[in-house]
């Protein structure tokens, strides 16, 4: 094995927050959507100037994510002018009041339940005013090199090299201030993973994140009450409104306007339906001419897109980063809420800089607020009761496949629209899984844990290494049966010519379209083997670059 970094873990945890430092918490109780800002005017809801909509503009960006909030701000700085649409609504400051109840309704597709066609793996994906980056955890990894070295190669795509790319992820990182986890930030809850590297001599270290005098309150999956994260909302969204760019929320599009038939077609915008409320009720339509459109939707939501359109048939790849967690009970309190929520990585057994099929899995901390542990901890009734009330002395590690094989993966829709994703993990993957989960028990019990236990119903623990490894290599991973998670869904509309399987080109635009771009993780060649959103987010400068050239 090789050695791990050298990090000094002797430090303790950071000293906590005293009164005098911390702000005031957000308010509880139920959220209101803002219907306007005014400090960003540029923010309307589209409930607000119903029932018919029609707008006409240079560029309709479709969602407000990590792809289509920078390539909407890049080219409204370009001097376009930009109307964004995102089917969510507009939340900001103390609005994300750190109720899990509320803001999984908020900021999740399908308040939090996507999941694939058959149950099996839950997809957790973003939605509202400025997409996933809302409520991720400021994860900043580049693509692995030879992750672009591969994509060049094999889909002919020798602009989206390492070197190639470097500049746009220059300018993204200067944007958002990615800057390394210093050491003294690090959690109680991530030093159980750092402590296991020291120890056990395991390959790993400190990630880079987004957030700029983070208060470390441990609520950046329910969006950042304190506004210290520097994504989508904070950064791009407002640089886009001071551009002149508009942004419409409740605003689901339906349908992409195309004209022509047969080699070449012709997108003129779009049109769909203006929803409000929890029920996301029907309150009017919308329709948007535009010279150009640029699909931002995610990698579930734009291959359904393309295809209801007549525009590609999409959707015929998939993948998700699945992972399971692993928990370990410790004998003191580690309240592994609070803090940093992914802090330290582990790649001993796939090195990020290796190729892809040198690349087993990688191991992070995953952690859950109350709600979400209650749902997804194994066990029922008084045993279920009972680990609850151990829920401060709790830990979870979580292997991950970076690049993950499926034996089927397609995205469709049912009868009703509703996205229809059907993933069948292979035989591989769930051997990964299986080892990935031995690992995280082995690190787990090396930084002091009591007691395992392994992702299924039974809710066994495990007091000892060899028992909790040996169940691990026999670990059911069948639908109903294990949580499988992913939060990476990527890869449904490739990059690459038509003859290798590519759905658009270089640049996004589907093949045999005119007017038509697409720029999210859908566009992926392959699994991205990282956390996506700053690659998404230098993807979408490069193309609004490309666009301002082929103006000029």
């Amino acid at each position: 094995m090789s050695q791990a970094p050298a990090i000094d873990a002797s430090a303790g945890a950071p000293p906590p927050l005293t009164p005098a430092d911390e702000p005031s918490p957000p308010p509880p109780g139920y959220y209101l959507p803002l219907a306007s800002d005014p400090t960003q005017p540029g923010i309307l809801a589209g409930s607000d100037h119903g029932p018919h909509l029609e707008i006409e503009t240079d560029v309709c960006v479709i969602g407000s994510g990590a792809g289509g909030a920078v390539v909407a701000a890049a080219l409204a700085e370009r001097g376009a002018r930009v109307v964004v649409v995102e089917e969510g609504d507009y939340l900001s400051g103390q609005q994300f009041n750190q109720r899990e109840d509320l803001m999984l309704r908020a900021l999740f597709q399908e308040r939090g339940g996507r999941s694939t066609h058959d149950r099996s793996i839950t997809i957790l994906q973003g939605r509202g005013v400025g997409g996933s980056p809302v409520h991720n955890t400021c994860l900043a990894f580049r693509a692995p090199a030879p992750v672009l070295e591969g994509w060049a190669k094999s889909s002919g795509l020798e602009s989206l090299s390492p070197e190639e790319m470097a500049r746009f992820y220059e300018h993204i990182e200067r944007a958002v201030d990615v800057k390394p986890i210093l050491e003294r930030e690090v959690n109680a809850h991530n030093r159980v993973l750092l402590d296991a590297m020291r120890r056990l001599h395991w390959r790993g270290g400190l990630a880079h994140h987004n957030r700029t005098e983070c208060l470390e309150c441990g609520f950046c999956e329910l969006g950042c009450a304190y506004d210290r994260k520097n994504n989508t909302l904070k950064v791009w969204i407002p640089r886009a409104v001071r551009a002149g760019a508009r942004v419409f929320s409740q605003c689901r599009v339906d349908r992409l306007t195309m004209e022509g038939a047969g080699s070449t077609q012709r997108c003129r915008g779009v049109t769909g339906v203006i929803v409000k409320g929890p029920a996301e009720e029907a309150a009017g339509t919308f329709r948007l001419r535009a010279h150009r459109t640029i699909v931002a939707a995610g990698a579930i939501h734009t291959p359904i897109l393309l295809r209801r359109s007549g525009v590609a048939r999409a959707g015929e790849a998939l993948f998700l980063h699945p992972a399971v967690a692993v928990g370990g009970l410790f004998p003191h309190p580690l309240d592994s809420w609070a803090g940093l929520p992914q802090s330290v990585y582990c790649d001993e057994f796939g090195p990020l800089d290796a190729p892809p099929d040198e690349t087993e899995f990688l191991l992070l901390h995953s952690f859950a607020h109350p709600i979400g542990t209650a749902v997804n901890l194994a066990g029922f009734g008084t045993q279920h009761r009972a680990m609850m009330r151990r829920y401060r002395h709790m830990a979870a590690i979580t292997p991950m496949v970076l690049h993950d094989q499926p034996a089927l993966a397609r995205v469709d829709e049912d009868r009703s629209g509703r996205p229809r994703i059907r993933y069948q993990l292979s035989q591989l993957d769930i051997e990964r899984l299986r080892h990935g989960s031995a690992r995280a028990a082995e690190a787990l019990f090396a930084a002091g844990a009591l007691e395992v236990s392994l992702p299924g119903t039974s809710g066994r623990l495990y007091a000892r290494l060899e028992d909790a490894q040996r169940a691990a290599r026999q670990l059911d991973l069948a639908p109903l049966t294990a949580q499988v998670l992913s939060t990476h869904p990527q890869g449904t509309c490739p990059m690459g010519p038509p003859e290798r399987g590519g759905v658009v080109d270089g640049h996004g635009a589907p093949h045999g379209t005119e007017g038509l771009w697409v720029v999210d993780a859908s566009i992926f060649p392959g699994s991205l083997g990282a956390p996506p959103q700053i690659t998404i987010m230098a993807l979408a400068l490069r193309l609004a670059v490309h666009l301002s050239q082929v103006d000029a």
